[in-house]
């Protein structure tokens, strides 16, 4: 199966203070009360399914959870300043961020609890079924602009149409860590959505886009998924081991 292998760290960061979030003076419980998650908008289908699944069973026991989809950049930003409990997002605080909540909310607790990866996405006529880390980031460069400067996998030619949901996620991994910190230099197509970025590149022949893989069965859009390779001269941090402590554990 054709599947990017540029994954993205999952964290879920969860106060001491455990429990739902209650307004009312009844006593809260794990599977009652009131509860607000921010999630990363780039892996909200898989997070949101989780919380579906709860509320089919405690809905009727009083549980009620809410969410906004922001990025991780918010996410902790909002956990950090104001009286959010609970965030999915997809990097691990800093230790300067770790030490502010500490002070100004106590003790808190961060796991790892799922792997995310990143897909590279075509449209379905696009003759290519592959593409490496290095080719990836010369598109991100501006070094290749038409397809047939492309060397791996059947040719396809004309200019290529890129679309990215910058201030996303995605966005920042591609940044950290297909191009080691430096920014995006070529002009592309801005959109508001990972949906959208989908759509898009669903209607245009010549486009490539990046987006998180559990978007790519919830948006039902017709792209095709370009398989990844690690080229010679490809020296990207793009994949990642579980570690084995993980495994089982939650």
């Amino acid at each position: 199966k054709a599947a990017m292998k540029l994954l993205l760290f999952v964290y879920w960061f969860i106060p001491l203070l455990l429990g739902l979030n209650s307004c009312t003076p009844e006593p809260e419980t794990p599977t009652k009360g009131n509860l607000h998650l921010l999630i990363a908008e780039s892996i909200a289908p898989a997070v949101i399914h989780q919380v579906d699944e709860f509320m089919s069973f405690y809905r009727q026991n009083g549980a009620n959870i809410t969410f906004d989809l922001v990025s991780s950049e918010n996410a902790i930003s909002r956990f950090l300043h104001d009286t959010t409990r609970m965030i999915f997002a997809t990097r691990t605080l800093s230790p300067a961020e770790r030490e502010a909540i500490e002070i100004t909310h106590g003790k808190f607790l961060e796991m790892t609890v799922a792997y995310d990866a990143v897909a590279a996405v075509v449209h379905p006529t696009n003759p290519r079924d592959r593409v490496t880390v290095g080719e990836i980031r010369s598109i991100l460069t501006g070094k290749s602009t038409r397809w047939e400067l492309l060397q791996s996998g059947q040719m396809s030619k004309g200019r290529v149409q890129l679309f990215l949901q910058d201030s996303s996620d995605v966005y920042s991994y591609l940044t950290t860590r297909v191009l080691h910190g430096a920014e995006i230099s070529v002009k592309f197509r801005r959109v508001a959505s990972s949906i959208q970025l989908l759509q898009e590149v669903s209607k245009n022949p010549l486009s490539i886009g990046f987006v998180g893989l559990s978007w790519i069965d919830s948006a039902k859009a017709a792209i095709k998924v370009l398989e990844v390779a690690s080229g010679s001269n490809d020296d990207a941090d793009t994949s990642f081991v579980p570690p084995a402590g993980s495994v089982g554990e939650f």
